[in-house]
């Protein structure tokens, strides 16, 4: 990937504004900021972290190149997608629980739902899931934070929905939180490379072949037993 950008004719490019969701900031931004900075020697990148809703509209206001984010309910035009990966949703609950996934969605459980904010993506793709199964689950907590999220789980204040990904950087808490199989096959978000229409296609096509190396790699085999899912397929 580095020597296909340095042979292009992007190693003359100035510029680069980037922003990736949270989920990978952590553990791939660094990489990809170092492969970036040696295949473009005369580059200035300008990096940002953002939640997905935040970084798409960026992208459509022209405010940023390329940008990894979760895909929205809809299409977004002037937007061109590189997919990365399917994150598939699990249930995230105490670790000394004994119900199942089926007990926690049908209500059985004494400990609240925690959802993601409703202005998020992920928070969204939830909720109109949930309507699907037609389960009514009462909304006591809804947080913004992945990590306070996490973080009640793993205390035994409540159960949530989430995946993979998501639970992969909340790391303080995985040894206190299980993750359960989504009963409902199929229910999964998915993350990818976008950028605006007018960013080079060469380009994107490179940066998005460097990012999905990053991410197999930092999806160890030992989150299989941990992670349903895991590793995660583009």
């Amino acid at each position: 990937g580095e020597t296909e950008l340095t042979t292009g004719n992007w190693t003359e490019s100035r510029d680069l504004r980037f922003c990736m969701v949270d989920d990978f900031d952590s553990e791939v931004a660094p990489e990809l900021a170092q492969f970036l900075a040696t295949a473009l020697p005369k580059c200035r990148f300008m990096h940002y972290t953002r939640p997905s809703h935040a970084i798409l509209q960026l992208l459509v206001d022209q405010k940023l190149d390329e940008a990894v984010a979760t895909r929205p309910l809809s299409d977004m035009p002037g937007l061109v997608e590189y997919r990365l990966l399917r994150d598939p949703f699990v249930v995230a609950v105490p670790s000394n629980s004994t119900l199942n996934a089926e007990e926690f969605l049908s209500g059985k459980s004494d400990t609240p739902f925690l959802r993601y904010s409703g202005s998020q993506i992920i928070g969204n793709l939830i909720e109109i899931h949930l309507r699907r199964l037609k389960l009514n689950l009462p909304n006591r907590f809804e947080l913004e934070s992945n990590h306070s999220l996490m973080g009640l789980v793993a205390e035994g204040s409540g159960w949530a929905i989430t995946t993979p990904a998501s639970f992969f950087r909340a790391k303080r808490f995985h040894d206190r939180v299980t993750l359960l199989p989504f009963p409902a096959k199929g229910f999964a978000r998915n993350l990818s490379l976008f950028s605006t229409d007018v960013f080079p296609p060469g380009m994107a096509e490179v940066v998005a072949s460097a990012l999905r190396r990053l991410i197999a790699r930092t999806s160890p085999n030992r989150w299989s037993r941990r992670c349903p899912g895991w590793p995660m397929s583009s």
